[in-house]
């Protein structure tokens, strides 16, 4: 008996335990249904579109239905089959290379501004699920000012927020007061944007994945460019990519990028100056950890020799015939190379080749090389105009004024004239040799100072 009441009560155990596993069993099963029954909802009718945006004067909405981005027209690794432009839907109907649309019958409501939207119905399109949508804003001249990544709608509703836009600015009163030669003569930005100087286009400072180029074209119109480099384009081979026209204010060119193509900060920038293809002016590499910013070439000075007995009395001796300019830096005589009581830390040496091309070269003095020992570093050609000489040096090198100058003519390695110093509290500095002595009847005497 008393085996047979622990046999029933097991039983009876069992059972309650498997009662109630059930019950449990079909309370989940009905939470999981009722679950999908109040979440889900059905599939939407219409869509709804916004473009939250920096501004412009049209916006557009690409539409890549079949999610195929090898049919319809090509954009953002997308191939879009229908386009929304302002109030108005398009079907595409080029042949995947060609801007070929033709209008719809749908009915849009469009409300346009800094925050665009789109209601319209998904049978318009004939979309049977979620697909991609690339945003993009354009101005009154249906320039593109930007265009988004690819979106993908939920239950045919997107809302977009435009990323923060970077203003960086590029002042450079040498550029725009110089001559410029058209697509040769530049302004350049190259940005690492991911701070690794290992990838990227290798500029001797920095890894860049991007620069930005402003150039003027033969008729005086100024453009800017972007180009982006691959992590193995070390060799900086990309193609540039046209921006926009562009007109620059007060000696200052701005690119206006998206952050969606420089990421989020902080980004390493090399700010140069481009004459003739040559980089004749570079910045230092700087982070920075704001969507704005703003960099500003240091003055330059315009240091000019006007030597009428050098181009015109005598025949030029290839190398050995000079003009040359000392200039003391640190305004100390005791410090730098030792011309008369200046102490020059660096000399600017004009000279012709033997095919009579001019060369301008530069000559760097330690504090101590009082006997002027350091070699010349070659600044470039140079064609003299009215028999005059002008080096230009920025201040980034020499420092900002006063400097002391000597300027000095030499025939046959042997200094023939020597001027007194001068001293100047500006960037502009012009002397102009004397020619009296070649034009009276009273013996002119040198100053002979074998270097």
């Amino acid at each position: 008996m008393r085996t047979t009441r622990v046999l029933k009560g097991s039983i009876r155990s069992r059972r309650h335990h498997g009662k109630v596993m059930v019950r449990l069993l079909a309370l989940l099963i009905a939470v999981l249904l009722t679950g999908y029954v109040v979440h889900a909802s059905p599939l939407a009718t219409e869509y709804r579109l916004t473009f939250r945006n920096r501004g412009g004067a049209h916006w557009l909405a690409y539409l890549d239905t079949d999610g195929n981005a090898h049919t319809g027209y090509p954009i953002q690794s997308t191939g879009a089959d229908y386009l929304l432009l302002d109030d108005a839907l398009f079907r595409y109907s080029g042949d995947g290379s060609t801007w070929e649309w033709s209008p719809t019958a749908c009915i849009v409501s469009f409300q346009s501004g800094r925050v665009a939207s789109w209601q319209f119905a998904v049978s318009c399109t004939g979309a049977s699920t979620d697909h991609p949508v690339v945003f993009q804003s354009q101005n009154a001249s249906w320039a593109i000012v930007f265009t988004s990544p690819p979106l993908m709608t939920r239950n045919f509703a997107l809302d977009y927020q435009e990323p923060p836009l970077y203003s960086i600015a590029f002042t450079s009163h040498e550029f725009f007061t110089s001559t410029i030669d058209p697509f040769r003569d530049r302004l350049e930005v190259f940005i690492d944007t991911d701070q690794d100087p290992s990838t990227g286009c290798d500029t001797g400072k920095i890894g860049a994945e991007v620069l930005l180029s402003f150039y003027v074209d033969a008729d005086g119109q100024g453009h800017q460019e972007i180009y982006r480099y691959a992590a193995d384009d070390r060799s900086c081979s990309a193609t540039g990519e046209w921006l926009r026209v562009y007109s620059p204010k007060d000696d200052t060119v701005v690119w206006e990028i998206s952050s969606a193509i420089l990421r989020d900060p902080p980004n390493t920038y090399h700010f140069q100056r481009l004459d003739d293809w040559t980089v004749v002016y570079e910045s230092e590499a700087f982070a920075d950890p704001d969507h704005t910013v703003a960099h500003a070439e240091p003055p330059v000075y315009h240091i000019s020799l006007t030597s009428y007995p050098y181009f015109t009395l005598f025949p030029v001796d290839a190398f050995k015939d000079r003009l040359d300019v000392y200039i003391d830096a640190d305004l100390d005589p005791s410090t730098g190379c030792e011309v008369g009581t200046l102490g020059a830390e660096f000399r600017l040496s004009y000279y012709e080749d033997p095919d009579g091309r001019g060369q301008q070269e530069m000559y760097v003095y330690p504090s101590d090389d009082r006997t002027c020992t350091a070699s010349g570093q070659w600044l470039g050609e140079y064609t003299p105009q009215n028999n005059t000489v002008t080096w230009k040096v920025s201040s980034t090198l020499i420092g900002d004024p006063p400097k002391w100058f000597v300027f000095e003519r030499v025939n046959d390695w042997n200094v023939v004239y020597s001027s007194p110093e001068v001293q100047t509290d500006g960037y502009t500095v012009h002397f102009f040799e004397p020619t009296a002595p070649y034009f009276t009847h009273h013996a002119y005497v040198p100053v002979v100072r074998t270097r």
